[in-house]
């Protein structure tokens, strides 16, 4: 709904996320932060712009605090949207800070579709886009950092679904991964 921009979708499902926040839902690691960040974005698409920016500043304090850097990613990036879409080009600036954010953690994790969804909400905001490049990773290792976070994950005994849960990506993703290893 958010992606088509579906604005009675959004809505309907701001009251669902709102509704499971409040019964206290039982969620997998990770999935509170990904509640927020989609009570966020659905909230932006609607244009209920306090909701979309608490939401989305939850989103962000609890990625940080989770370390969940994928998240933290999505959050900026959503958050930049936000500002483009409330603000327009009066807050394109700090707007743009946070898609250099998400886009340098999403390079530094290999993530290459979303680094350029940065890259195109950068030009979206009117600025160059980053140029950052994915690389496999800071030392010699041969594995990328989401390869070694796996691998760390894995060897204190979770299962895949439990490091999908964590990291807060697809099973299959971390099968791959597994795989690659």
């Amino acid at each position: 709904a958010v992606l088509l921009g579906d604005q009675d979708a959004c809505r309907d499902n701001v009251q669902q996320l709102q509704i499971a926040a409040q019964a206290g839902a039982e969620l997998p690691l990770g999935w509170i932060t990904s509640l927020s960040r989609g009570t966020g974005a659905a909230a932006t698409v609607i244009q209920d712009w306090d909701l979309a920016e608490h939401s989305l500043r939850l989103a962000i304090e609890r990625s940080e605090k989770e370390r969940a850097r994928p998240e933290l990613a999505r959050s900026y990036l959503d958050f930049a949207e936000l500002l483009r879409a409330r603000d327009g080009a009066s807050s394109a600036r700090v707007a743009m800070e946070h898609v250099e954010q998400a886009e340098r953690l999403f390079a530094e994790l290999g993530m290459l579709r979303h680094v350029r969804w940065a890259q195109t909400l950068a030009t979206r905001l009117g600025e160059q886009p980053p140029k950052t490049v994915p690389t496999k990773s800071d030392d010699s290792s041969p594995l990328t950092r989401r390869e070694r976070e796996v691998l760390k994950a894995v060897s204190q005994g979770l299962t895949n679904q439990q490091v999908a849960d964590l990291l807060i990506i697809q099973l299959p993703t971390v099968q791959r991964h597994v795989a690659n290893i």
